[in-house]
């Protein structure tokens, strides 16, 4: 078994859409704002904050990708125990088998 291609959900597409959204619209508004009143200290804060909305963003990008992933690697662990237990399952029933075997074998060793 392998993992599969996972398939980025609606969430993360509109995640996208916005993130892009707010990087073309902010830095429209950022570079009107620069041009009208030059490069001040009220720029430098919008930039930053405008900086820090696109970190924001792309945490949430982030971390809703790891909670698809997360999910796909529990799944494929949850078939990986069911494939372990049918295993021992079978070990068991061969065990218990040999160690007839080895009684009846006993057994008529005695006789």
């Amino acid at each position: 078994m392998s993992l599969k291609a996972r398939v980025p959900n609606a969430f993360e597409k509109i995640i996208l859409v916005v993130g892009i959204f707010i990087i073309f619209i902010g830095y429209l508004m950022i570079h009107q704002e620069v041009i009208s009143t030059g490069f001040n200290w009220d720029a430098i804060q919008t930039i930053l904050m405008w900086l820090f909305l696109i970190a924001v963003i792309i945490l949430l990008a982030v971390n809703e990708n790891m909670k698809e992933e997360l999910i796909l690697i529990s799944q494929y662990q949850l078939q990986e125990l069911k494939l372990l237990a049918r295993e021992e399952k079978k070990d068991l029933t061969l065990n218990e088998k040999e160690i007839k075997l080895l009684k009846s074998i006993a057994k008529k060793k005695r006789l």
